[in-house]
Parts: C-alpha cells; sequence; structure tokens
C-alpha cells in the first residue's frame, strides 16, 4: 500500500523565529519497513523572511539536531506504548 502523509505549515507568530521565517512547510512520510514497523521521514523547509537567508541557513544545524531529538523522544514513547501493550495483563 502506498504510505501515509502529512502536510503542515507554521507560521511563527511569537519569538526570535518569526523574525527571520515567514513559514515552515514540514511534512511526514509513514512507510512499512521491511521487518514490519514503520519507517518515519520528517521533512521541512524554512521559507526565510527577505533579507534572512543567511541567518537562517546559519540556524539549520541548530534546527536539525533539535528535529533529531525530538524524533528519537517520540521513538522511544512509542516503543513503550507498544511495549506496554504487548505485555501479559497481570492481575492485581
Amino acid at each position: 500500500s502506498s504510505p501515509g502523509l502529512f502536510r503542515y505549515e507554521v507560521v511563527p507568530t511569537r519569538g526570535a523565529l518569526r523574525l527571520v521565517v515567514r513559514r515552515i512547510d514540514g511534512r511526514f512520510v509513514f512507510s512499512h519497513s521491511e521487518c514490519g514497523g514503520t519507517v518515519i521521514r520528517w521533512t521541512y523547509v524554512f521559507r526565510p523572511r527577505r533579507g534572512a537567508s543567511p541567518l537562517v541557513r546559519m540556524l539549520a544545524p541548530l534546527w536539525r539536531r533539535y528535529a533529531m531529538h525530538v524524533m528519537e523522544r517520540i521513538a522511544s514513547e512509542v516503543q513503550a506504548v507498544a511495549d506496554q501493550a504487548a505485555a501479559p495483563a497481570s492481575i492485581s
């Protein structure tokens, strides 16, 4: 079957990011892995404000680290829920 897709757009209205970014286009693509799990691919594009491209390029590595950290936490939470659902029920 075809992969699932979730697209989104964020327009920063507060904080420092709103000064350099007019919007962020993102998407999640979900597909089946060969081992039976799910592969999640998260991509995003920062649309800088006029004249802010150099600053946005400097911020990109920091955002990439943040995004990786977020995905690791999400994967950990999903795995914990899956493990809990697969555990045999205990009788109290």
